[in-house]
């Protein structure tokens, strides 16, 4: 595989979604990176195709770059020549399963299914993502759903895992969406936590509002 490093216009280099490994970006990891560039550190160089410009590797490094610096923001990239959209995602996959910000379970079943898309082989992508086959197999199988309408899958967040195999309202598309990766637990234990420790902050008009909220839902249980 050639490769070469330039140093080109961060907005220039294409953020293709279809093609991002990840369920969601990590706004707070951005926040830190910028902290990182102002401090004066240099960050590894940026992936894309040489061909596309789609972006391989370094999503977070080209936002907080053009948060720093703004939309002319200059940066170093290492321009990679892949034969088809097949190799540039497994290459995708073995990057974020070996450095940096590696791959959560959620992120995994999303590059099962973009690989799928792809034509990718179940035992490939295993493999890029460092898995067994096996193990990746049972993964995507507890951790998916279905759209009810659209019959389309569904990643789902660990909170939600237990509705693996059923169908989704769109509703229920929409929350799963906005959930952490966090078992249900964790937040309720966090809102107990908060209130037996008298940390609420009274002065906080929309977090008592959401508490209300909260109060008239927990009356069904």
């Amino acid at each position: 595989m050639r490769e070469r490093l330039v140093t080109i216009e961060a907005a220039s280099l294409v953020q293709d979604m279809d093609y991002y490994p990840r369920t969601d970006i990590d706004t707070t990891r951005i926040g830190y990176l910028v902290e990182s560039i102002a401090a004066g550190v240099n960050l590894p160089p940026v992936i894309a195709d040489e061909k596309t410009k789609i972006v391989v590797d370094g999503y977070h490094r080209i936002r907080a770059a053009m948060r720093f610096e703004g939309e002319g923001a200059k940066i170093k990239v290492i321009l990679r020549s892949y034969p088809n959209k097949k190799e540039l995602f497994l290459d995708v996959a073995r990057l974020n399963s070996s450095h940096g910000l590696m791959l959560n379970r959620a992120d995994r079943v999303r590059c099962s299914l973009i690989a799928k898309r792809l034509g990718i082989p179940d035992g490939e992508i295993a493999k890029a993502l460092n898995m067994r086959r096996e193990s990746f197999l049972d993964l995507v199988k507890t951790r998916t759903a279905k759209h009810a309408r659209t019959r389309a899958p569904v990643v789902l967040k660990s909170t939600v895992k237990h509705y693996a195999g059923k169908a989704l309202s769109a509703k229920q598309v929409a929350i799963n969406d906005k959930l952490g990766g966090m078992r249900a637990t964790f937040y309720v234990n966090q809102v107990i936590l908060l209130i037996e420790g008298d940390f609420i902050d009274m002065g906080n008009e929309e977090l008592l509002e959401r508490l209300k909220v909260l109060k008239g839902l927990l009356r069904k249980f």
